[in-house]
């Protein structure tokens, strides 16, 4: 006759080997069949019963806000479109060797801090020299930092 501890083992053995059975069935995604496989696999005892989350439980995604859709970005003024119009193109002063032009060019693009500011201070970091890769490294994390306060102001 075998001591308790020993059946103890042996249920628990069953237990698992039963689970993971149930877990790993055929029935599911291959991506969440791998990783209900891969739970059983390396977690005794708690992995099977991951493994049957794994199994049942499905994401919602992305929650949508309804107020993404109604900000509405302003318009610039005739004055405005005239004044950026005489400047040389903004990529080209964010390139420049001249430190004043490239920083008057940083806080313009910082200001605006749209998803073109964003796209063109990337572009600057791929192609442009130390200097003005550091600049528009810095630029990028002031837009963020922005953003992340402007984030926290409107959830209060």
């Amino acid at each position: 006759m075998l001591p308790a501890r020993e059946w103890i083992w042996i249920a628990l053995g069953l237990f698992h080997l039963a689970v993971t059975a149930v877990a790993i069935r055929p029935g599911i995604g291959r991506s969440r069949w791998l990783l209900a496989a891969t739970l059983c696999a390396a977690i005794p005892l708690a992995g099977p019963l991951l493994a049957l989350l794994v199994r049942r439980v499905r994401g919602a995604g992305l929650a949508h806000r309804d107020d993404d859709e109604a900000w509405v970005p302003p318009r610039p003024s005739a004055a405005d479109v005239r004044q950026l119009a005489e400047l040389p193109p903004i990529v080209d002063r964010l390139m420049s060797p001249d430190i004043a032009e490239r920083q008057t060019a940083m806080l313009q693009i910082i200001g605006s801090g749209g998803t073109g500011a964003i796209t063109v201070l990337r572009w600057v970091i791929e192609h442009g020299t130390p200097d003005v890769v550091l600049e528009a490294a810095l630029a990028l994390d002031e837009i963020d930092q922005r953003a992340l306060a402007a984030g926290q102001r409107s959830a209060s």
